[in-house]
């Protein structure tokens, strides 16, 4: 699965759990690992990460926060896309690739 990031911005008003992570890359695993997880919010200072049940689409602007990055799995024209991969139970991530 991939994720696009926006750093500086967090999506506000649909955030359905929250958890204390290790990592952003910690963060979109759960959010593979859960049934209605479409973005993540990742606090960089405070390693908070929140589960949002909704892409940055429609009626859901984005916020400037500096402290935040904002993964969507949807919509990644010109940003960086982070990918996750796992084999037997260990992960790489978040693994930049360049987009051509």
């Amino acid at each position: 699965m991939k994720f696009c990031l926006r750093a500086g911005v967090k999506l506000e008003n649909h955030v359905q759990e929250m958890y204390l992570v290790s990592s952003s890359g910690r963060c979109l695993q759960l959010c593979i690992q859960t049934e209605f997880c479409l973005s993540v919010n990742y606090n960089n200072v405070t390693r908070v990460c929140q589960l949002n049940d909704v892409t940055d689409l429609g009626d859901s602007p984005l916020t400037s926060d500096s402290e935040f990055r904002f993964y969507t799995s949807v919509d990644c024209a010109g940003l960086a896309v982070y990918t996750l991969f796992s084999n037997m139970h260990h992960y790489v991530y978040p693994s930049l690739i360049a987009e051509g």
